[in-house]
Order: C-alpha cells, then structure tokens, then sequence
C-alpha cells in the first residue's frame, strides 16, 4: 500500500493545541489536523494521555466526530490512548498524572469505546501491570493494536504481555530505558530480542 506521506502514530497536539486539553474544541482540533497535513503528515493518531474519565469521555468523542463529519477517516482512524493503565512509578510515569492511573479494567475500556464510537485504535499498557493480558486480549478483540510503554516491566513479563497479543509499535520517538536495558543484557533477550513484540514508548 502507498500512502503520499508520513504516518505518526503519536501526536499530542501542536501549535499551542493539546488533544488532552479538558477545553479542546472542534475548531481548534480541525485547524490543528490541518496543520499537521500541511507540514506533510497525511496519516496520524492525535494521542490522549492520561487523565479524566470527563476528558476522555469528552474528547475522544468530539474528535471522533468530527472525523466523520468532516470524511477524515482514512487520515485520522482513530487515536492512540496512551494512558490510563500505566506504571505510576517515577520513571516510568514520565509527564502523566498519577492520580489518574487506574489498573488494567475491560469494562472501563468498553465503557470509553462504547462512548466514542470505537475510536481507540492504539494503546499503551505497562506490561508489568495485574490484569494486564486479560486487558491486552480483550483489546485486541476490539481491534484496538496495544503496545507497552511507561513501564518497568521486565523481560518474562514482556513475554507474557507478547503472548496476550501486544505488538511492536514502532515509533521515531523511541527511547531506550531501563527496560531496554536489561533486554539488551539479559542472555536470553540477546537471542530472542527481535522477536518480542512490545513497544517501549518514549517516557
């Protein structure tokens, strides 16, 4: 498939607009996709961290939206929902607020997916989280692709949350922490580190 410009699976915001802002509008969501296309972007997923429940109730929706009242969906089909189900420790936290962790929660999920037509299509999860691989399947059931980032999850446990269904996403933002670390130390992840199937998001 040929796509006439750059793909971005993590954008926050730009020109001073945030898609987590509580006060976000239509205007200022389309005049900021637009932006974004014109800078040679054709494809993207503007990206929700962690935060309320009203905000994601809120805005996941409004762009939702406004994507389909605007015929945006092959360019924008849906976001990335970096957030809740994060680590809530100091370096793996990063700029989210850990108020707003929660545990890995199915019907959470659905109840935002239910709420915003089905508009999460990537998530990051910690992998080292309880109720992770329950969480990681029934995303996956929803069509929703899941990597694992904000986390410090070791090497069985990214395994695990491999086997669940997570997969590689890959991203220029990517950083190496100390997961990746002890991935590239470990004898067995020498071998296997390839294969394994978890996106260690930028924190």
């Amino acid at each position: 498939m040929s796509i006439p410009g750059y793909v971005d699976i993590q954008i926050n915001g730009y020109h001073n607009v945030d898609f987590s802002d509580p006060e976000l509008t239509e205007s200022d969501f389309l005049r900021t996709a637009e932006r974004i296309f014109e800078s040679g972007t054709y494809l993207f997923l503007p990206t929700v961290i962690t935060g309320s429940e009203e905000v994601y109730l809120r805005n996941i929706k409004l762009m939702h939206d406004a994507v389909v009242k605007n015929g945006l969906e092959k360019q924008i089909p849906g976001i990335h929902w970096e957030g809740p189900f994060l680590s809530d420790q100091p370096g793996a936290v990063g700029c989210h607020n850990p108020a707003y962790i929660r545990k890995p929660d199915c019907r959470f999920l659905d109840k935002i997916m239910d709420h915003t037509g089905g508009f999460i299509k990537l998530m990051t999860v910690a992998a080292e989280n309880e109720g992770v691989e329950e969480l990681i399947r029934h995303a996956v059931s929803l069509g929703i692709t899941v990597g694992c980032g904000h986390q410090l999850a070791n090497y069985e446990q990214l395994q695990k949350a491999e086997k669940a269904g997570a997969h590689k996403a890959l991203s220029e933002q990517l950083k190496f922490n100390e997961v990746n670390h002890f991935l590239y130390k470990s004898e067995h992840a020498s071998s296997e580190r390839d294969r394994i199937n978890a996106r260690i998001a930028d924190v």
